[in-house]
């Protein structure tokens, strides 16, 4: 991904999208806390996060708090808090570093229009919100894993530092409908305005877009 340039999306129209059915060939993957869901040419709505963004202890407590919830209720009360917790501050805030987000923002626009097509994303201090269909046979694990060992050995390499930069879990949402890709944008979108961050360039497209 060396010599990134800015690239737009190629057609990031919410109607023109054709949005796919959970119905047939999806593949879950339950990880320890939240279950991944994949399906071909689906559109997503993906949180990842720093490493050292959350205390492991309070993700723990409140696994064991949700446990006994159906997998689809626990993953989202599990992705509200920790939404919440995050968009506090939290600690870790690596992402505050232009640098470091420069790298994160052009890792997510790198591929624009070959392996997907991004609606929003937002590099947030602690976390990274993308909405985004991917394109062909692209799998989301395998996109995701890409953005995230790019980055961390950039911004490894642009710190001086080693060790884990992402946390090793995200947590996805199969977008459905045209309502629900407009609020997944619009929820990106007013990200670093909710947190209190004034004059964020790290996000597409901004509150001035539209």
């Amino acid at each position: 991904m060396a010599n990134q340039e800015e690239k737009k999306p190629i057609d990031s129209d919410p109607s023109k999208l054709n949005f796919v059915s959970l119905k047939g060939s999806v593949s879950i993957r339950d990880r320890r806390y939240l279950p991944h869901w994949e399906k071909e040419g689906a559109t997503y709505f993906v949180t990842f996060r720093l490493a050292n963004s959350m205390p492991r202890h309070v993700i723990e407590l409140w696994a064991e708090e949700l446990a006994n919830l159906d997998a689809s209720v626990r993953k989202w009360q599990m992705i509200k808090k920790i939404e919440r917790y995050l968009d506090i501050g939290g600690k870790g805030c690596l992402l505050l570093d232009g640098r470091c987000a420069d790298i994160v923002a052009g890792a997510l626009q790198f591929y624009e229009g070959e392996r997907y097509i991004h609606f929003a994303w937002c590099v947030m201090p602690n976390h990274v919100h993308t909405v985004f269909q991917l394109l062909g046979d692209q799998r989301l694990s395998k996109v995701i894993q890409n953005w995230k060992s790019y980055t961390s050995h950039s911004i490894n390499k642009v710190l001086g530092s080693k060790g884990e930069v992402w946390h090793r879990e995200y947590f996805d949402h199969i977008v459905r409908s045209p309502q629900q890709l407009e609020k997944a944008i619009r929820y990106v979108q007013t990200n670093p305005m909710r947190a209190g961050l004034t004059d964020w360039k790290w996000v597409y497209p901004s509150i001035s877009d539209g």
